[in-house]
């Protein structure tokens, strides 16, 4: 079975809400489910949390930041 998460997360790379659905995912690709996540695109090194479901075999997708639509 496939499943997807989505991070809206736009303040930092981690919050309390990806360590939720990062738990979640790594208990589905151990049990053999294909697994996505779309998570926003930051600067720097992956964060390791990350990196972990990549090397489980996770997709991670990694979006540009959005920008603000002028007033």
């Amino acid at each position: 079975m496939l499943f997807a998460f989505i991070s809206r997360m736009e303040t930092g790379p981690w919050g309390g809400s990806e360590e939720l659905w990062s738990q979640t995912a790594k208990r589905l690709r151990i049990q053999g489910h294909e697994v996505m996540a779309s998570v926003r695109g930051w600067e720097g090194p992956t964060p390791p949390k990350l990196k972990e479901l990549e090397d489980l075999g996770v997709a991670i997708s990694y979006r540009r930041p959005t920008r603000p639509l002028p007033v």
